[in-house]
């Protein structure tokens, strides 16, 4: 298991790998040791250089229960797999449940983007969040520096997004 995973940023300044990659000083728990442990279980070591048959073997597992996404260790708790997202450019630190923590995800990450199917945060959870919460003012500072931050590197996001996120801000 790794304890301390190193970010590989290309971001060019410290706080933006800081907003893209909030730290998150707790270690894992035994809980979520355990968790990797059974997660890296369904997943295959590859034991041939063709990758098609360890891909073969992860649909095996997954077409096991078609209609039941496998459970995923959340901050929430246990959801299934269609239900838990993961960190993305920072979006975490916006949206409050039923994230994977990085740390997790990075020590299994086959399990929850082949196997549990997870799929990682988008600005629509974004802003679902963002309309359920009232924020401190230090908090609102942080998601102005990250929106800025994020814009420059997500060309595609659009004015439609902005103007939902500047009307789902509470403080």
């Amino acid at each position: 298991i790794k304890h301390n995973v190193v970010v590989e940023t290309i971001f060019p300044d410290e706080e933006s790998t800081l907003l893209f990659n909030p730290p998150d000083p707790r270690p894992l728990c035994n809980e979520e040791r355990d968790a990797i442990m059974l997660m890296c279980s369904f997943i295959p070591q590859q034991s041939t250089p063709d990758n098609d048959v360890s891909l073969a073997l992860v649909h095996g597992f997954t077409n096991c229960l078609p209609s039941l996404p496998p459970p995923v260790l959340t901050n929430s708790g246990i959801v299934r797999g269609n239900e838990a997202r993961l960190p993305h450019y920072g979006m975490e630190t916006f949206v409050t449940s039923n994230i994977v923590r990085r740390v997790v995800y990075k020590n299994a990450i086959e399990y929850h983007d082949v196997i549990a199917g997870c799929r990682a945060l988008t600005m629509t959870d974004v802003v679902e969040a963002l309309k359920n919460r009232v924020f401190e003012e230090k908090e609102v500072v942080t998601l102005i520096k990250w929106w800025v931050k994020y814009c420059r590197v997500e060309p595609d996001i659009s004015l439609s997004h902005g103007i939902l996120v500047k009307g789902s801000i509470i403080f």
